[in-house]
């Protein structure tokens, strides 16, 4: 079982290849799409699930109330950041503090922090980071009930399902981690396409007579399947370039979003179409090129920007990893343009 698991048969049989590729990327895998499927339920419903578990409960009661201001003691004290960072390292010396924002500082009865925490050796609420929220004037111990030291049980198990879900514990090897088995479904989602059409394609099996007519929902199917996949990937590569040119413009980080999501979202559906207007044959080979061609400028891109903008590139593994996918994705328009070339008369791929 275990030799015919890791078996990958490359040769003419490309059908074969495929089969083999996808079944163990899948079997792979599995246990971490399923850990995704699973965490992604408390994810999405958890608001619902004690909305209900409330109402049945309380019987209409609110559960909890509203904590009590707190007093600022008069006259206030000019505001501490240094002793306020002391504070929160005291309280939680497991943590390293991300980034804290203040708000109302002009109301010292009103005024709250919001301190971004993180540590790989905790299982976080947020996507990135557990939370601490106080007034950053009150004299009193910030309240720590909502990092995961002081969680009780049941918040863990909630804690759990966020943290598993993100994999924002473990630090970088488990970010990697969901990075590989993340590129593993997207290519199990490609690769089963692709066996559903290979086994739907009709052969030219005598060379004398016409080539045979694909079937409309095959190459439907074949045109959704290149322009949404490889249209997702182009998407992706050219938000990052566009990301990185807008860093000059100083836009807010709200008009910074709405770039990045319109222009994902323009590339994306133009890339879909175009495939659907010259077909998946001819499109293929020229979304992989230009995927290959926009990773490769990501570099140059990023040194003149460091340029102009007089930073150092601290990110640079970003733009070797760039050169990488590049080079990979060159080599699959290389197989795209032999596959064009020698496919059979009237196939789907010619």
């Amino acid at each position: 079982m275990v030799k015919d698991y890791f078996a990958i048969r490359a040769g003419k049989n490309k059908k074969r290849f495929w089969l083999d590729a996808h079944n163990v990327v899948g079997i792979t895998s599995l246990p971490f799409h399923i850990l995704i499927c699973v965490t992604v339920i408390a994810f999405a419903f958890h608001d619902v699930i004690y909305d209900a578990i409330g109402g049945l409960v309380s019987r209409d009661q609110l559960l909890s109330t509203r904590p009590a201001a707190v007093k600022v003691i008069e006259p206030v004290e000019p505001l501490n950041v240094e002793k306020i960072f002391a504070n929160i390292q005291q309280q939680a010396p497991d943590y390293q503090i991300s980034s804290i924002s203040f708000n109302n500082l002009d109301k010292p009865e009103k005024a709250s922090a919001r301190v971004n925490l993180y540590s790989p050796d905790q299982m976080l609420r947020g996507d990135r980071f557990d939370v601490m929220m106080f007034n950053p004037y009150q004299t009193q111990p910030y309240k720590t009930n909502n990092l995961n030291t002081h969680a009780n049980p049941m918040d863990q198990v909630v804690r759990s399902m966020f943290s598993l879900h993100f994999g924002n514990y473990g630090g970088d090897f488990t970010r990697w981690l969901y990075f590989i088995f993340g590129i593993a479904g997207a290519f199990l989602f490609y690769s089963g396409n692709i066996l559903w059409i290979e086994s739907r394609i009709k052969r030219q099996k005598n060379p004398e007579n016409l080539p045979p007519k694909q079937r409309k929902d095959v190459r439907f199917i074949a045109n959704l399947t290149i322009g949404a996949c490889l249209g997702c990937v182009l998407a992706v590569v050219v938000a990052m370039a566009i990301g990185r040119w807008s860093s000059l413009a100083n836009l807010a980080l709200q008009s910074m979003n709405h770039i990045l999501v319109y222009g994902y979202y323009l590339v994306f559906l133009l890339s879909v179409a175009y495939c659907f207007v010259v077909g998946a044959a001819k499109a293929l080979p020229q979304l992989l090129f230009c995927i290959a061609i926009i990773l490769v400028l990501l570099a140059p891109i990023s040194l003149v920007l460091s340029i102009i903008s007089a930073t150092t590139m601290s990110l640079w593994w970003i733009d070797l990893i760039a050169m990488v996918f590049a080079l990979t994705f060159f080599r699959f328009y290389q197989q795209a343009k032999a596959q064009q070339k020698h496919a059979e008369s009237g196939s789907i791929w010619s």
